[in-house]
């Protein structure tokens, strides 16, 4: 018996060889063919550290086409969450209805984000939720959630954490949108749980559920919106863990401490996975490849860029793109490259055909006018085409917008994800996208399965009658072709209107970068929101002080206004609240010690600095206690620091945070009153810690004062020799801060 299965294994091997030798030998005989179809490469191209981050498993693998199928996954997810929920996104918009229609009705609970998450929060004390979306630019505060921030914080159980990502450079936005359940599935793709995402695949020109409450400037209206097309990917398996990773790295970067840590998977089986979603694919490798922007301490990560340019350079019959915008002009020279290497080689792209606003218009509508002309260039239109979708229905005409951001090389590549085909996706903002490569026939046959029915979705065609054009070889024009019986069809764009924009290279150098010049990382919300609130209170003022402005600003009438507040006999009163108002909106204590020493000059102006700082400490300290810990999560970290130094150091430790502050003033303030330590206590170290700065801002602002009565020669020397006091002081305070760290061993 032994013998015989010797033999048997023997003969299973040889077999197994011969085959492999054979499979080896086609491959080689056939790499020059057009059609790979069914051919196995040798070698697939996904390369760690150079055109992705990682190459994970995936258990389960499946496109969510349009927001009606994304948000109903994440509604049934969400529900059966038992550890963890990490959100990361360009916006999370707590309003959003994830179910609607008789899918609301027959859910039976709540089916808006806010309420989800609320009443898993509260039912689950154990689960954590962490909410992470961009601190945006003004620019879109019309499409943004009013408040959304205070209604996280104040509103939520004290499991739900929400925090603003503004680490990214100055103009950069953070645009990755990743969610991950659990540590057991993940999403990735283009959409945002926010305004005007949600709609149905037939993209119906009127749908009563398509309807959005208002932004920021229409808070209590409603937003109707058109046709909107996009896509996510959701995953099971170790892809799942990577993804986890990610989350996690990004929120302990901008949130400042740690969140749970992660789970590791006990089964292959998640419970996450809507019943009424069959995987597109089983049990595949996945590569997750990103777009990290440059930092102080790091270089820019161009994972998305490079996996772009090697699919590319692998393509052989037709390229299919889906994406909002198309102004990357590295990635048209790389397909003007490869259409005129491979003459059968066709590329659509589908892309939206209205812009949003002005700037939008000016910086994405004439850069894709410039990548038109580069991917085109001795390209006919039979084989290069950018085109948008429009919806008809009942004498009506709407256009699909289209949001997607995905590509699909022959049936070899299947790219989805956040990246935009623009600049600054390739390496200023911060991105995530997902790749599958098809390694064998059966998910070659998929992604090929997967495009076809994309393009059916936009034009009527049936499957099967698409693909036999596409491998026909047949030009480009014929899929755009009328169908009578289609309600969608795609239609040529025309960009000619934007060719000669004025200064249209500048707005594209602002709003379109190809990577990070200035490395700050500001809160820009909160500056312009303080900025706005001041200058009111300014106004304010000044028209009380002056009701004729009309000559305020000149040298007579400031030093007039400055007297006469210095004179008042309320000015104590004064700059008690003017303290209090200031610190309320996180206003620089530096900049109010050194206002109040210009104004009442270095010695008055001391003793009021000092004693409008102790006010706004002991406000800020009882508004602590009150309101806990829950309010200041997103500063943990400094929240935690300071505890330490209480523990440890006593009033001397508080003292020496006071020395070397870190964290702003107020939120200080507020940190103290949720330690618990002893208000006199409190006081006292505030007291000693302030003096020595308010020492040195007051002699400043006082020698700025004379400097502006008087300038003459002595005085600028006066005010230089108070300059250099001020540096001794912060040098002196820095080592002794420094010294009684070392020996409290903090």
């Amino acid at each position: 018996m032994e013998l015989a299965r010797w033999f048997y294994n023997r003969g299973l091997l040889q077999t197994f060889v011969l085959k492999r030798m054979r499979s080896v030998f086609l491959s080689e005989l056939m790499s020059d063919s057009n059609d790979q179809s069914g051919i196995e490469p040798l070698a697939g191209i996904f390369e760690p550290g150079h055109n992705c981050w990682r190459k994970e498993r995936a258990d389960k693998a499946a496109l969510l086409i349009d927001c009606a199928n994304y948000y109903r996954a994440l509604h049934y997810a969400f529900s059966r969450a038992k550890y963890s929920i990490f959100i990361l996104g360009w916006d999370i918009d707590s309003r959003i209805e994830l179910l609607r229609g008789e899918e609301a009705k027959n859910a039976g609970g709540r089916v808006t984000l806010f309420d989800v998450i609320y009443q898993k929060a509260s039912e689950n004390p154990d689960l954590k939720i962490y909410l992470n979306k961009w601190d945006y630019s003004l620019f879109f505060a019309k499409e943004r959630e009013p408040f959304c921030e205070a209604k996280w914080n104040f509103r939520t159980p004290k499991n739900v954490y929400f925090c603003t990502d503004y680490k990214t450079p100055l103009g950069a936005s953070h645009h990755q949108k990743v969610i991950v359940v659990d540590d057991e599935i993940a999403f990735c793709g283009g959409m945002d749980i926010a305004l005007g995402r949600w709609d149905h695949r037939k993209h119906h020109v009127a749908v009563p559920q398509r309807k959005d409450p208002g932004g920021f400037f229409k808070p209590l209206g409603n937003n109707r919106y058109g046709p909107y097309h996009d896509i996510q990917m959701m995953v099971t398996g170790l892809v799942v863990s990577s993804l986890a990773e990610l989350v996690r790295e990004r929120w302990g970067k901008c949130a400042d401490f740690e969140p749970v840590p992660l789970r590791k998977m006990t089964t292959k089986e998640s419970r996450l996975w809507p019943g009424d979603v069959s995987p597109h694919f089983i049990n595949v490798d996945v590569a997750i490849a990103r777009t990290l922007p440059k930092t102080k301490t790091s270089q820019s990560v161009r994972e998305i860029e490079t996996m772009y340019l090697d699919e590319i350079a692998c393509a052989e019959k037709f390229i299919y793109i889906e994406n909002q915008y198309l102004t990357c002009q590295k990635i048209a020279r790389a397909l003007n490259k490869r259409l005129k290497e491979k003459p059968d080689l066709r590329v659509l792209a589908i892309s939206s055909n209205k812009p949003g606003g002005i700037m939008e218009h000016k910086v994405m509508w004439t850069g894709r006018v410039l990548f038109f002309a580069i991917a085109s260039k001795d390209i006919s239109d039979e084989r290069f085409c950018v085109v948008y979708p429009v919806s008809q229905e009942k004498g009506r005409q709407e256009t699909i917008n289209i949001h997607s951001k995905l590509m699909i090389v022959d049936d070899r590549f299947l790219h989805i994800g956040s990246s935009n085909l623009n600049n600054r996706s390739m390496g200023f903002d911060t991105e995530c996208d997902l790749v599958i490569e098809g390694r064998d026939e059966k998910m070659r046959s998929k992604i090929a399965s997967i495009r076809n029915n994309l393009i059916r979705e936009h034009t009527g065609r049936e499957e099967k009658n698409i693909k036999d054009m596409i491998n026909g070889g047949a030009p480009l024009g014929t899929l755009l072709e009328y169908q009578k019986h289609s309600r969608q069809h795609l239609l040529k764009i025309d960009d000619s209107s934007y060719k000669d924009e004025r200064l249209a290279w500048l707005a594209r150098k602002i709003g379109d970068p190809v990577e990070a010049h200035i490395l700050v990382n500001l809160r820009v919300k909160k500056l312009l929101g303080s900025f706005l609130v001041f200058a009111i209170l300014a106004l304010a003022l000044f028209s009380w002080w002056q009701p004729d402005i009309s000559g305020t600003f000149s040298r007579e009438s400031v030093l007039n206004s400055i007297n006469s507040v210095r004179d008042s006999n309320f000015s104590i009163l004064w700059i008690g609240g003017i303290y209090l108002v200031a610190g309320a909106f996180f206003f620089p204590i530096t900049v109010l010690n050194l206002t109040t020493a210009v104004v009442f000059g270095p010695v008055y102006g001391f003793f009021l600095a000092l004693f409008g700082s102790l006010v706004s400490a002991a406000f800020a300290f009882a508004v602590g206690q009150l309101i806990g810990e829950k309010a200041l999560f997103m500063f943990r970290g400094t929240f935690e620091k300071i505890r330490q130094y209480v523990r440890r150091g006593g009033v001397l430790g508080m003292t020496l945070i006071r020395f070397v502050p870190v964290a702003p003033y107020t939120l200080v303030n507020l940190a103290f009153g949720m330690t618990g330590v002893s208000f006199s206590s409190y006081m006292l170290a505030t007291l000693f810690g302030m003096l020595p700065g308010i020492f040195a801002k007051s002699a400043f602002g006082g020698a700025l004062r004379q400097l502006w009565q008087n300038p003459e020669p002595r005085i600028i020397v006066y005010t230089l020799l108070i300059i250099v006091l001020w540096f001794v002081i912060l040098w002196a305070t820095h080592r002794l801060f420094i010294h009684y760290k070392k020996k409290m061993g903090l």
